[in-house]
């Protein structure tokens, strides 16, 4: 008899215990997704306003690349599309503090002119659980010998936490660049003007909207400095500074600064025929290093 109560008892206690495991399972899994969400929280606000798809080239400079005149011109600075040479396409991918939730990906087209340029660009930030998702049309017009203007409307997308639904808003941004001499540019930027916001359950979550100016100068080796100001909305102002070294014919060393969050960064350019192939390291004073990869095809 005290056998067969044992044995009632083994029978019992198995579906008790593996059920009590499976609700502590659950627990430690809710858990994880809330403490990853309260990580997002802290930083996400940081990380996108930090624009996270500008290229490696630009993230080596410590983010400077209102004055660069590169093939990420598409996302950085539209009036200098019609500055590129031909067409192109290129491809960025960036894994943020080695955070698979944090990864980020871009990819955009270009078509220039003698003096107009238009292009599109797709950028994606986040996974499954939160993402947002951006995609961009851009006009680029030269003005005079050394002037050009540029526009782009943009279609922006994120999914709420919250109710797990997809928002939708579209905003515009505005550039103009102008050659100080042959090797000296001035370039200013506004971006969402109007301060465009997502709806999140009758809360406000505003698109970046900052404006930004910057300068560089390119010397006889074909290095590079340059350096730029920004200011966003209820924040400080921002400082970026870069430098890009000629270390051989199609190779450049690049570092820069730029005093959010203190980031120091460093990369290295590569141009091989109709390719151009940058990556990018960006330390961060609290969180891990950032690696940001790029590839340019010129068609």
């Amino acid at each position: 008899m005290i056998t067969i109560l044992k044995y009632y008892k083994f029978i019992l206690l198995v579906p008790i215990g593996l059920l009590t495991n499976i609700i502590i399972m659950s627990n430690i899994v809710q858990l994880y997704k809330f403490i990853f969400f309260l990580i997002f929280i802290i930083f996400t606000a940081d990380i996108s306003a930090d624009n996270l798809n500008t290229g490696a080239r630009a993230k080596a400079l410590g983010n400077a690349k209102l004055a660069l005149v590169d093939q990420w011109s598409c996302v950085n600075n539209r009036s200098l599309i019609c500055r590129l040479e031909g067409n192109g396409v290129c491809a960025n991918y960036q894994n943020c503090f080695g955070v698979k939730e944090f990864s980020c990906q871009s990819i955009c087209a270009y078509m220039s002119k003698t003096s107009m340029g238009l292009s599109i660009n797709f950028e994606r930030f986040g996974e499954t659980t939160y993402s947002e998702e951006k995609l961009g049309f851009s006009y680029s017009k030269q003005l005079g010998p050394r002037v050009f203007c540029g526009i782009g409307i943009n279609l922006n997308r994120k999914r709420a936490v919250l109710d797990d639904k997809m928002l939708n808003v579209a905003s515009f941004d505005f550039s103009m660049s102008h050659y100080i001499d042959k090797n000296t540019l001035l370039a200013f930027q506004v971006v969402n003007p109007t301060e465009e916001y997502f709806v999140v359950s009758e809360d406000k979550e505003p698109v970046a909207s900052f404006i930004s100016v910057g300068i560089s100068r390119i010397f006889s080796n074909k290095s590079l400095v340059i350096i730029e100001t920004e200011k966003e909305l209820n924040s400080k102002l921002l400082y970026k500074f870069g430098i890009e070294y000629a270390i051989a014919e199609h190779m450049f060393l690049q570092a820069g600064f730029q005093t959010h969050h203190s980031n120091i960064s460093m990369g290295l350019r590569y141009e091989y025929h109709d390719f151009i192939f940058n990556i990018a390291f960006v330390k961060h004073p609290k969180l891990n290093y950032s690696t940001v990869g790029t590839i340019v095809y010129k068609i």
